[in-house]
């Protein structure tokens, strides 16, 4: 997991499966942000091969809380196996899913 601030916005890229331990320092690291200002994150998931219900669900939190703080937390890329992971659990709707990083960098200034 590399973590680069562009601008206001945390840049979140992952290379690997969104399970196990790893969905646990996903949420340290997004418990981080949440706790500085208004927190604008972009999680690049180009390179994810999958990931579980727990990774799902810490999104989903993360995505909730962020908002209630006036952030948001976008999505970025997913691969075919994970955007079908989020049409098959109907998750797809609930957050935003962008292309790339510049666009999703520059979507948090609109």
């Amino acid at each position: 997991m590399e973590i680069i601030r562009q601008g206001a916005v945390e840049v979140i890229t992952i290379a690997e499966a969104m399970s196990g331990d790893f969905v646990q320092s996903l949420v340290t690291e997004l418990e981080t942000i949440g706790e500085t200002g208004v927190p604008r994150v972009a999680i690049n998931l180009q390179q994810v091969p999958l990931f579980d219900s727990l990774a799902l669900e810490t999104l989903l939190d993360a995505k909730e809380d962020f908002e209630r703080r006036g952030g948001s937390l976008k999505l970025v890329a997913p691969t075919d196996l994970c955007r079908e992971i989020l049409e098959l659990t109907g998750l797809i709707g609930e957050f935003d899913i962008l292309p790339d990083t510049k666009t999703a960098v520059g979507s948090f200034a609109k």
